[in-house]
């Protein structure tokens, strides 16, 4: 069972952009599910999305901060967003709300 402090919005920070999330999104089954499926993209099964999975984890994770995570994590020249940014931002964010793990 959760500490009551550790129900309370946390702030995370990446590049210049700080908003808060809530970290009981960790216990949660959908958003558990998002992780599985990532994790487990490259397999072939007919449940998941596999890696289109990333989307609704983003908005998860950024709430209503999602289009200026977007802004943040494109590339200026190319006008993208590839995959490892997107990889090591989930990894940093996660780290944030669970720095123990």
């Amino acid at each position: 069972m959760p500490l009551p402090h550790e129900n309370k919005p946390q702030t995370v920070t990446y590049k210049d952009l700080t908003w808060q999330i809530d970290p009981t999104i960790l216990d949660d089954l959908d958003f558990i599910e998002h992780l599985y499926d990532l994790t487990h993209a490259d397999e072939t099964t007919q449940d998941g999305d596999g890696a289109l999975a990333v989307v609704p984890l983003l908005r998860t994770l950024c709430g209503d901060k999602y289009k200026e995570v977007k802004s943040a994590l494109r590339d200026p020249e190319s006008g993208r967003i590839d995959a490892q940014t997107v990889q090591e931002f989930t990894m940093d964010v996660m780290k944030q709300l669970n720095p123990n793990s």
